[in-house]
């Protein structure tokens, strides 16, 4: 596994990302069908800019795996852009190892 985070914006700078968009990309995902940033994309973080919530941080995993539902929240909210990717590393983690133990054996070698 080799995670790395990314300001969205310098990920992909043809689009307007906010400049508080981060994103994390895993360079040896699995099931991946390309090397392109859309297919290392696994989690992201932003700011919550307006609202009850202004000033916090959501993290979100998108990744997905194929075989049974992951029992682990897969976003939230947390005070800082550090506590979120902290949690949003920590989840996407977890999720491969879960995934690792819990896939059909003609997938865990993919992992």
């Amino acid at each position: 596994m080799k995670l790395n985070w990314r300001r969205t914006s310098e990920a992909w700078p043809d689009s307007s990302w906010l400049p508080t968009c981060f994103t994390l990309f895993n360079e040896h995902k699995p099931h991946r069908e390309g090397d392109g940033l859309w297919d290392t994309y696994v989690a992201g973080v932003h700011q919550i800019d307006a609202g009850p919530q202004a000033g916090m941080w959501t993290w979100s995993v998108t990744a997905t795996f194929p075989g049974p539902r992951c029992p682990y929240a897969s976003n939230g909210v947390q005070p800082t852009r550090k506590v979120a990717a902290e949690k949003a590393t920590e989840t996407y983690r977890k999720m491969v190892e879960f995934y690792r133990v819990h896939m059909p054996p003609r997938w865990q070698d993919h992992y």
